[in-house]
């Protein structure tokens, strides 16, 4: 079975970091802990993307919703997703606003990428 993000699209590297998935696998007792965790994330997703479009009305809800999403996107192996948000948060810590924009704008992409690859994998999990 191809990994999800060529499932998705076939671009460039998986989205999704096999060990981390297939450590969920290994701990799921139940048979539904993989598709519980990653409902989960979908709805993380849902819940912070319209947050993170408006990053400048309020970067404290920013920094709130990038540390939340650094650490879910981690737990399912969205590597990029979790790596660009402790990037935004140090951003915030250093006031470098503008870098905040343009690291936003890439994790907006990144994370719509991710939510793809996702999707297929609850797909192919069912």
């Amino acid at each position: 079975m191809p990994s999800p993000s060529v499932a998705a699209g076939g671009r460039g590297a998986a989205r999704l970091d096999p060990s981390a998935l297939a450590q969920l696998e290994r701990i799921d007792t139940d048979g539904e802990l993989l598709l519980r965790v990653l409902r989960t994330y979908l709805s993380t997703l849902h819940k912070t993307r319209p947050v993170l479009r408006a990053w400048a009305a309020d970067l404290d809800g920013h920094f709130r919703a990038v540390h939340t999403l650094k650490s879910s996107s981690a737990s399912i192996g969205a590597l990029a997703v979790s790596e660009l948000c402790a990037s935004i948060e140090q951003a915030l810590r250093d006031g470098r606003v503008d870098d905040v924009g343009r690291l936003t704008s890439a994790l907006l992409h990144e994370i719509t990428q991710v939510e793809l690859a996702v999707r297929v994998r609850l797909n192919h999990t069912r």
